[in-house]
């Protein structure tokens, strides 16, 4: 998803990033992916659902260990 987003084309990219997102919920690296894909929409022109995905990176921190939200946190 990285990638296709470096690489411009943000919208298979945004499709990647939700199939991550849908098939790997328990994730530890899940935060990460989201901050990417808010980052992607707010790239597109979607500030609402970047906003929402945003607000899914601060609740995914909430069970990272405190070394960890550190990073999600800026």
């Amino acid at each position: 998803a990285r990638a296709l987003r470096l690489e411009g084309d943000a919208v298979k990219a945004i499709a990647t990033y939700e199939r991550l997102v849908k098939n790997h919920g328990e994730w530890r690296g899940l935060p990460l992916v989201l901050l990417e894909l808010g980052r992607t929409l707010r790239e597109t022109g979607a500030p609402r659902l970047a906003m929402a995905r945003f607000y899914s990176v601060i609740h995914g921190t909430l069970k990272l260990p405190e070394a960890e939200e550190a990073h999600y946190r800026q």
